[in-house]
């Protein structure tokens, strides 16, 4: 075959694959490269094919079976090469940019490979109702891994070690992986916090336990959370007092953690839609409050329904400084003293209507 394959690259030109180039090599063409636009003309042995005439693709279709894929069906500019037999100049055309190796059987393979891939995937991804919790079963899973996140985490240096009994306890049953989306529960144990949509977060578990110890709890205590989140530190807390009161102001979190804290058993965890700033009058006053999430300063109306002797755990600061995890006390004048537990990052408490 007489070769007319250029040395040099041509300018808004490229290379035709190689399937191509066997393909009319059949026909007696070689392949070389072109530029972008060229004549709208195919050349295979003594005939010339008008790629844009559907009766002159059905003639090359027939000519050559084995170019039909390559050369019948093509509209873009691919190539140009020269007859052996003939001494006519040819030019190739692609109608789309597939990858020229991809042949009708492969392409009907990968469609049926997509096809079951997809159906296996949606069959494999967790519904709402399955993904807000697994139920009674997930108190007996992955329990060496809860403890060894008692034993390796709440202790060390710069730590306030955890020794209340009641809190270590809650922390060994409560099954945090299920608290986290599906996507992150490997890493449920692991020493940090994980994001759990909508721009929030669940607390890594030393700063739970802290903030529990910090509480002083006791069985029978009227306790409320400011910040539901996903669920898990009203679900700690429900471990040590049954009644227990929790607001969270996000829709979408206020649904599944709702669901899943019924799922998982606790039912005894009242929750609410609203904006915690404001607290849950309807209940008050509390015990103990808990905020899981930082506000600029100690919301008065939380305050006001703190019983007297009663505790509040805060996170105070802005959101891009750094904060205080504050243990806010009132005493039975209904004066306020305040001590800085350690210095934290958490989300800003939202405020305004509930949202999605």
């Amino acid at each position: 075959m007489k070769n007319l394959m250029t040395t040099r690259p041509v300018s808004n030109g490229r290379t035709p694959c190689t399937r191509e180039v066997n393909a009319l090599s059949r026909s007696g063409i070689s392949v070389g490269p072109v530029p972008y636009r060229s004549s709208l003309r195919v050349g295979v042995d003594s005939m010339w094919y008008n790629p844009s005439d559907p009766e002159d693709l059905k003639k090359l279709n027939r000519r050559d079976a084995g170019a039909t894929e390559e050369v019948g069906m093509m509209l873009e500019p691919l190539g140009v090469g020269y007859g052996r037999r003939t001494g006519i100049l040819a030019v190739v055309f692609s109608r789309t940019r597939r990858p020229c190796w991809v042949s009708n059987m492969a392409r009907k393979t990968v469609l049926i490979v997509l096809c079951v891939f997809v159906l296996y995937s949606a069959a494999m991804i967790p519904s709402a109702a399955a993904d807000v919790g697994t139920g009674p079963d997930a108190f007996s899973e992955r329990t060496e891994e809860r403890k060894e996140m008692v034993r390796s985490q709440f202790r060390g240096i710069g730590r306030t070690t955890i020794t209340d009994k009641a809190v270590l306890d809650s922390m060994l049953r409560v099954p945090r992986h299920s608290f986290v989306p599906a996507k992150y529960r490997a890493f449920a144990y692991r020493d940090s916090p994980m994001p759990i949509g909508y721009g929030q977060t669940i607390s890594q578990p030393y700063i739970v336990a802290l903030m529990t110890q910090a509480l002083e709890l006791k069985p029978g205590m009227k306790v409320l959370e400011i910040g539901t989140g996903s669920g898990y530190q009203a679900a700690v807390l429900a471990e040590i007092t049954d009644r227990v009161y929790t607001i969270e102001i996000i829709k979408g979190l206020y649904v599944s953690a709702s669901e899943r804290l019924s799922h998982l058993g606790y039912s005894s965890v009242h929750t609410k839609l609203g904006d915690g700033y404001h607290g849950w009058k309807e209940h008050a006053p509390f015990d103990r409050i808990i905020v899981t999430a930082a506000a600029l300063h100690v919301p008065p109306p939380l305050f006001e329904q703190l019983k007297p002797g009663g505790k509040m755990v805060i996170p105070v600061g802005g959101q891009f400084e750094t904060q205080r995890l504050l243990l806010v006390k009132r005493d039975d004048e209904g004066r306020r003293t305040s001590e800085t537990l350690t210095l934290v990052r958490f989300v800003p408490l939202l405020r305004d209507a509930p949202g999605d």
